[in-house]
């Protein structure tokens, strides 16, 4: 009791919002769906603030609407979701909205593989897919010094890894 005490305060200033899939659920004779639940995270404590069953913007509101101190959030961090955008918009209304790094860089990740899947082909040995899509701050110096080189004849290419970089960087 003390500890959900505890726990029970109202809503931060920066939460985050985000739906997670929890698997298939048998929906008749070789059908199936997907269950899905919303998550409200205290961004500011770092662990889930609300879990709720349903990704449903209308019954998302419902739930959350009389939670304590929607007033208090000045900060939303979420996918690109149109709904839970509307749903932030409703609920917080002094709070800015922004996207999470995930959700960009996700973004990218098809258009970096179609043009390096242009040039060198769909090799799937050829290491430089691989490098291209990870973090260029974690990859050792010579790592980064080969992908440079092999994105200096290929200006597209370097465009969108260079802005896939920059987004690590916030």
């Amino acid at each position: 009791i003390e500890k959900r005490r505890h726990l029970n305060y109202p809503l931060p200033a920066k939460v985050g919002i985000d739906e997670h899939g929890f698997g298939r659920i048998p929906l008749g004779h070789f059908r199936h769906g997907q269950l899905y639940a919303t998550v409200l995270v205290d961004l500011k404590h770092g662990r889930p603030y609300r879990l709720f069953p349903t990704k449903s913007p209308r019954v998302l509101f419902e739930a959350m609407k009389d939670l304590p101190g929607n007033e208090n959030v000045r900060d939303v961090v979420m996918d690109f979701s149109s709904g839970y955008r509307q749903l932030a918009k409703a609920l917080f209304p002094n709070a800015r909205i922004t996207c999470d790094k995930f959700h960009a860089l996700n973004l990218l990740t098809p258009a970096i593989n179609r043009r390096r899947k242009h040039i060198a082909g769909d090799r799937r040995r050829n290491p430089i897919g691989h490098l291209l899509l990870k973090n260029p701050k974690k990859l050792p110096f010579f790592a980064r010094s080969a992908i440079h080189r092999w994105l200096d004849p290929h200006a597209e290419l370097k465009a969108l890894y260079e802005f896939r970089s920059r987004i690590y960087g916030l």
